[in-house]
This record gives C-alpha cells, structure tokens and sequence, in this order.
C-alpha cells in the first residue's frame, strides 16, 4: 500500500532501495510529508520542525539561514511522486 511502507536502512519491505531523492535529508527516511524551505531545500515536515524546535535557525543542508517567520511550503509533485511509487 503506497504511503505505509515500512522503511529500515533505506530499504522497503521488499527489499526495494528507497532513492535518495525521496528520503528527508535530516532522517534519511522516506518522507511522508515533503515541504521545501526558504533556501530552497524539502525536508521531511516532522523533521524540520523538530530540527528548528531545538533552536536551529540555519538550513542542515546549505547552513544558510532560514527565513525567521519559518515558512513550509507543501511539496505537492514530490509528495505524489512518493505516494505513486510507495
């Protein structure tokens, strides 16, 4: 069932390798909630607002700093991209 795969080390329960394009790059799971921030970068949702609550204010991936009204976008393509290939 696309969207409920469980995912360990990359892998679904098929044995499938998830590609790198469709893990968060904070968790490096399969993102079930892909939102892109002010620079540019999409990020599991529950793993940004995690990263920014225990008081990060710069991008993990560019370290450039993140917009201070911390505004998430929805990644709809990305999102419909994972839920038609999971």
């Amino acid at each position: 069932m696309p969207g409920s795969v469980p995912l360990a080390l990359g892998l679904d329960t098929a044995g499938v390798q998830v590609p790198w394009y469709f893990r968060c790059p904070i968790s490096l799971e399969l993102m079930r909630d892909p939102v892109t921030v002010s620079t540019g970068q999409t990020y599991d949702r529950a793993s940004i607002e995690s990263w920014v609550a225990t008081g990060n204010t710069t991008c993990p991936v560019t370290r450039s700093p993140l917009d201070r009204a911390f505004t998430l976008i929805p990644n709809h393509t990305l999102r419909r991209l994972i839920q038609d290939c999971w």
